[in-house]
């Protein structure tokens, strides 16, 4: 019996070799699962998909919030005086001059650790947007807010506050296009009060005989504003007047050019190339532009006075708004000067009004007040409803909700009182 197990175990350890089936192969161990690297999460006040907090003090000592950027796209570019910064700044560039009149805000957030170096840059990089400066960036708490981990950092924020990007300064253009693409600026009550009263300047200037003046008021007004049916209406009417004043506007550009004025003249053509696009006068004005531009210091000129132009030009509507007692329209108006136009005698001047309503307690209450109404409104009437239902612990929560969400507020007020009132 001992004899044969060990023959019985020998049987069936070689049976398998001779009825042909391959020895079994040894396991090869699973390749490891390759991974990609996940992303660092952004940590600070804001990211990504969350409503934007920002409250900055600009260089020119006005004040940029959250409030000022409704409606528009935000870039936030963070950077300091080196070359990694810097190099992203003929992309900046391109994109302003691209998107600025279709709703693009771009902030310069700078962590230089003196502010005279970061003006130095700002003045030989030919910098044209506004800038914010706090000390040197590590230290700085706007730095901190929005999580940057190196530099340059940008963030991207959409027409309804919310941040759609946070992340390199490299992806900065990129950004900008998708949230173009994905999430077009909104026209604001403030950006149609202000185009439709750039139309009737336009129109007022035709009536004087101004004719370039004219052009220039309806080439400023952005195609996505002349959307509205009623600013549509105007700028139409507009634009077939100046159709029919065509041949006078060349004689006054031909007048300039005459006089040796090729920089207003070259301003003037590419308004009206911009007014007269797809007829026949669109070519003429473009062909005379090009001949001006061919000369190097027109061309140099020109960009610096464009924006003078078109700051003094949005400096006057900003003016009548006022003056016609709009002055939550003004106010906006004012402060997209400073904004768009840094370093221009109309933003210097325009800083000046905002500074005046910005010292105004009364004006900002009522500002504020506009603002949060649509949402605070319907909220403070539901907790009022709640407390009068007997719904103690609801009013109580949707109270502190108004007061939290909407400070600084007569909603926040009242409903402080109404909380007080039912502890």
């Amino acid at each position: 019996m001992r004899r044969f197990i060990p023959s019985v175990i020998l049987l069936l350890c070689i049976a398998p070799i001779a009825l042909g089936a391959a020895p079994a192969k040894p396991k090869t161990p699973p390749k490891p699962v390759q991974k990609t690297p996940a992303t660092k999460s952004v940590s600070g006040v804001n990211s990504p998909n969350s409503k934007a907090k920002l409250n900055l003090e600009l260089t020119d000592k006005t004040k940029f919030t959250i409030d000022d950027a409704k409606g528009k796209i935000v870039l936030l570019y963070f950077w300091m005086s080196s070359a990694e910064s810097t190099s992203e700044f003929s992309k900046l560039l391109e994109l302003q001059a691209k998107h600025a009149d279709g709703g693009l805000l771009l902030i310069g957030i700078n962590g230089d650790r003196d502010l005279a170096t970061m003006q130095a840059t700002v003045k030989e990089k030919h910098i044209s947007w506004p800038q914010s400066w706090n000390g040197f960036w590590r230290q700085n708490p706007v730095f901190k807010d929005w999580g940057v981990m190196r530099l340059p950092w940008c963030a991207v924020i959409g027409p309804d506050s919310t941040v759609l990007f946070i992340g390199p300064g490299t992806r900065a253009s990129e950004e900008v296009e998708k949230a173009f693409a994905q999430h077009p600026p909104q026209a604001s009550p403030d950006d149609l009060a202000a185009a439709m009263q750039t139309i009737k300047s336009g129109t007022s200037n035709l009536n004087d005989g101004d004719v370039l003046a004219a052009f220039k008021a309806y080439a400023s007004v952005s195609p996505d504003l002349k959307k509205d049916p009623d600013v549509a209406k105007a700028a139409a009417d507009l634009h077939d007047r100046l159709v029919n004043s065509t041949n006078k506007a060349f004689l006054v550009v031909n007048e300039l050019k005459g006089s040796n004025d090729n920089v207003a003249a070259a301003v003037a053509l590419k308004a009206m190339a911009k007014t007269l696009a797809g007829t026949d006068a669109e070519s003429k004005a473009k062909s005379q532009l090009d001949e001006l531009l061919a000369k190097p210091e027109v061309k140099e000129q020109l960009e610096g006075a464009e924006r003078k132009a078109n700051a003094a030009a949005a400096l006057t509507v900003a003016k009548k708004l006022r003056d016609a007692g709009a002055d939550e329209s003004a106010y906006h108006k004012f402060k997209s000067i400073t904004l768009d136009y840094p370093e221009t005698p109309a933003a210097t001047e325009a800083a000046e009004v905002v500074k005046t309503y910005d010292a105004d307690s009364n004006f900002q209450l009522k500002l504020k007040d506009n603002a949060a109404a649509s949402k605070a409104k319907p909220a403070l009437s539901m907790a009022d409803s709640y407390a009068k239902n007997g719904m103690t612990a609801q009013a109580k929560q949707k109270y502190q909700e108004i007061i939290d969400e909407y400070p600084g507020t007569t909603y926040a007020d009242n409903a402080k009182k109404a909380l007080a009132n039912l502890k």
